[in-house]
């Protein structure tokens, strides 16, 4: 018999994950001369003196704030099904360290938002359980700012009040139209930068 055609069929399969241990292998050189032996340089980290590789800090992260799975229950997975013994404190202290490598890109969004001639503003409360020098019944506040028209940009800042300070120090430099809600802290920045405030 002769083949006529092919039918395909398609089924959904995934790789499971799985952890593997990267070994980054360096040589000492030493000279018989009796100068001090040299070793070779080690590449870059991404968070120096820690055993997380850039994959799998982008995997905690995505994990905790995209897919709302805490720390303490990734860890408890990792150690569970893969063996691999880290603590929530551990993946806390990365999350920490890696969101200080991202305060150049944060402050670009900042930049980014400010060139909008458009923006939406608002603020929302949310509550720190660990405050520096604070009570956990405290407010504070998420403040976003949300480019319209050139540039679509989210840009969220933390503050642990709601003053009027905040929203000028956060809106400093904009002068085209700021959309907010009914909320008087507003009043002052749209004043000071010559701003249009346009009602929600």
């Amino acid at each position: 018999m002769h083949r006529v055609k092919e039918i395909i069929s398609e089924q959904y399969d995934i790789v499971p994950a799985k952890f593997q241990v990267i070994e980054n292998v360096r040589f000492v050189y030493g000279c018989r001369c009796g100068e001090k032996p040299v070793t070779t340089a080690l590449a870059p980290f991404i968070l120096p003196k820690t055993q997380v590789t850039a994959s799998f800090l982008a995997t905690i992260a995505v994990q905790k704030f995209e897919d709302a799975l805490p720390l303490y229950r990734q860890a408890k997975i990792f150690k569970n099904r893969f063996g691999v013994p880290f603590s929530d404190t551990t993946l806390s202290n990365w999350m920490i360290k890696a969101s200080e490598k991202l305060k150049p890109f944060k402050q670009r969004l900042k930049e980014r938002l400010l060139e909008n001639e458009y923006i939406q503003a608002d603020e929302t409360t949310l509550q720190v359980v660990n405050a520096h020098k604070r009570k956990a019944t405290k407010k504070s506040y998420i403040w976003l700012g949300v480019g319209m028209d050139k540039y679509k940009v989210v840009y969220m800042h933390y503050a642990n009040n709601r003053s009027a300070v905040v929203a000028s120090e956060l809106f400093k430099g904009f002068n085209g139209y700021l959309q907010t809600d009914g909320y008087a802290g507003y009043n002052a920045t749209v004043q000071t930068n010559d701003m249009t405030h346009l009602a929600c």
